[in-house]
């Protein structure tokens, strides 16, 4: 999971990597949405493709994430 409306969150990126998942939550205060994630980031020194899709969630369904995850994958 990851907070924030902008930025790169690399944070995130580096974590879906290293867990080698396929799908990344955060929470924001913008509509909810999907978005596939196609990047490259360094970790280690090393260039690591990045694929996943995340999901953004407004603050207000924070208690309701699980159900919906369940409905996204």
């Amino acid at each position: 999971m990851k907070a924030g409306k902008t930025g790169t969150l690399k944070s995130l990126h580096v974590y879906v990597v290293e867990k080698k998942l396929d799908l990344g939550l955060r929470f924001n205060t913008d509509i909810p949405s999907i978005t596939k994630v196609d990047n490259s980031i360094f970790i280690n020194k090393r260039k690591e493709k990045v694929n996943f899709n995340l999901v953004s969630l407004p603050l207000y369904l924070v208690s309701k994430y699980k159900r919906i995850l369940n409905k996204v994958k």
